[in-house]
């Protein structure tokens, strides 16, 4: 639509990727974007010949060796998804872990998630006009109106520092306002900030539509009582690793004291 021009090119490995931009919207991408050599800086034939090796069965090592890549750069491609993306590759079968019943497949899926709910969501929310860490407080917000700033830092795997920097722009783009006037914060969206809100739940809808396409009803439920069950099992594990740190702490100051 001659909304997409060239816009140079850079050298990854001993290829030339050609690099766009968007007149309409201002965004660049390159001609790697969507593919499974996205963000990669190494020739798109050696990514593809070392995960072709590993999809064999050879280790990484041996595929290191055979394809010249690091064994750093293949761990790191696997752990990205690339080994079950890549051309040729779709067919590799997935190990247990050493001493485990678990598949390999499943200490990468967390990140995996994550990055793809990352770009999806942020493809979306450039149309609203807002970051990607935007939607996580608006949405809360929305569904939890006059909470405290320490709640919404509870309910968030967010740092509390950064919470709070992103609640200071939201509020200086009145989409968020204080409206306690004491010590104790008492979060509300503006009228401003309810259209976002609507437009968020939109994203959030059309994000996790695409991503869980293949699911029935049953398949959800069951999904939301097993997320259910492991975000209550890391909740217990912050709270035991939080007490043991607050007791060696006490311990140090007891020795210390004592000295």
């Amino acid at each position: 639509m001659g909304n997409v021009v060239g816009n140079g090119t850079y050298r990854a490995g001993g290829e030339t990727v050609r690099k766009f931009l968007c007149k309409e919207c201002g965004r660049t991408f390159n001609s790697r974007t969507g593919t499974p050599h996205e963000g990669l800086r190494t020739d798109a034939g050696r990514i593809d010949a070392a995960l072709d090796l590993i999809s064999d069965g050879r280790s990484v090592k041996e595929a290191s060796e055979e394809s010249g890549c690091s064994q750093s750069s293949i761990r790191r491609w696997m752990a990205d998804g690339g080994c079950i993306s890549a051309g040729g590759c779709t067919g590799m079968k997935d190990r247990p872990l050493p001493d485990s019943d678990l598949p390999k497949s499943l200490m990468y899926l967390p990140d995996k998630v994550a990055k793809c709910i990352r770009g999806m969501v942020s493809a979306y929310i450039a149309e609203v006009g807002l970051k990607p860490y935007h939607l996580p407080v608006i949405m809360e917000v929305g569904c939890h109106p006059h909470m405290s700033q320490r709640d919404l830092g509870t309910r968030l795997p967010i740092d509390k520092s950064r919470i709070s920097t992103i609640i200071k722009e939201l509020i200086s783009r009145d989409i968020l306002v204080n409206e306690s006037s004491g010590k104790m914060w008492s979060l509300a969206l503006t009228e401003k900030g309810e259209g976002m809100y609507e437009s968020c739940r939109d994203i959030s809808r059309r994000t996790f539509s695409e991503l869980l396409d293949d699911f029935d009803r049953t398949d959800l439920d069951k999904l939301g009582e097993y997320a259910a069950r492991i975000d209550r099992r890391i909740d217990a594990l912050y709270k035991g690793s939080s007490e043991e740190g607050d007791r060696r702490r006490t311990c140090e100051i007891r020795i210390t004291n004592t000295v």
